[in-house]
């Protein structure tokens, strides 16, 4: 509901900025109003400038521009009178969604009550915030790898991994850290980050290969790749990879300005 509210507010100024482009266009505009005609398969042009007059100025063909005034004039006119309107079943509209959220009831329970609750209406802000403090499955293995602490407070497994953390950090997105998730057969996985896109909630999994020089390595990341594939996880759906070796750098400005344009 807030992203339908965002974009009645959004059309509400819009309309507003057109009627204060077409009241500034009117104060200056030609006087008077246009009356057209047709002979000979032709438009006609006059211009109306007293109240009663009914035939008005004929205007030449080098006057073409009074006359393009006077109908964008007239234009104008009647859009104003249309955008009020509009404006006001909207806000009216707003009024009518906002006091038919449940943010209300949800805020009246206590926070204990609300963690076990998913309530009709979040806010984006809300909403990443109760999927960061969601429990999840944590990977385990080898604990004693977690050496580099991030920016956040947790520890991460290498360098990289706390250059990303600290990327997703300082940009707000949400993320968790080697979150389990579960594939057909019953098969959990532990991708490096879970991150959240805040604006249509959709979740996004990021793996950082930093051994590709080892074929070893290469062969349990493929297999790693292929059971995501077969899981729905790929590139250019809801998968992020980057990655490390000899001959290709891992350059953390590259990959936030990519991520930024993905997620944000």
């Amino acid at each position: 509901m807030e992203k339908v509210i965002a974009a009645m507010n959004d059309k509400i100024e819009i309309l507003e900025k057109r009627i204060k482009k077409a009241e500034e266009y009117l104060e200056k505009t030609t006087e008077g109003w246009l009356r057209i005609t047709r002979s000979a398969g032709k438009p006609r042009y006059y211009q109306i400038t007293q109240s009663g007059e009914t035939t008005g100025k004929y205007l030449k063909q080098n006057e073409i521009n009074i006359a393009q005034e006077l109908a964008q004039k007239d234009y104008y006119k009647k859009y104003i009178v249309k955008a009020q309107n509009d404006i006001s079943r909207l806000s009216k509209a707003l009024e009518m969604l906002k006091s038919a959220s449940d943010k209300s009831v949800y805020k009246s329970l206590n926070a204990d009550r609300r963690k076990l609750i998913t309530p009709f209406d979040l806010s984006d802000e809300e909403y990443a915030k109760q999927w960061e403090n969601e429990d999840f499955e944590k990977n385990d293995f080898m604990p004693e790898h977690l050496k580099y602490s991030t920016e956040k407070g947790e520890l991460v497994r290498s360098k990289s991994e706390l250059l990303i953390a600290d990327m997703y950090y300082s940009l707000g997105i949400p993320y968790r850290y080697e979150a389990g998730v579960k594939l057909k057969g019953g098969l959990v996985r532990y991708p490096d980050f879970t991150v959240l896109r805040v604006r249509d909630r959709k979740e996004f999994y990021h793996e950082h290969f930093g051994l590709l020089d080892d074929s070893e390595y290469r062969k349990k990341c493929l297999i790693k790749l292929d059971e995501y594939r077969k899981n729905g996880i790929y590139t250019g759906k809801n998968l992020i990879i980057t990655y490390e070796g000899l001959g290709s750098d891992f350059n953390i400005k590259e990959i936030k300005k990519a991520t930024k344009d993905l997620l944000l």
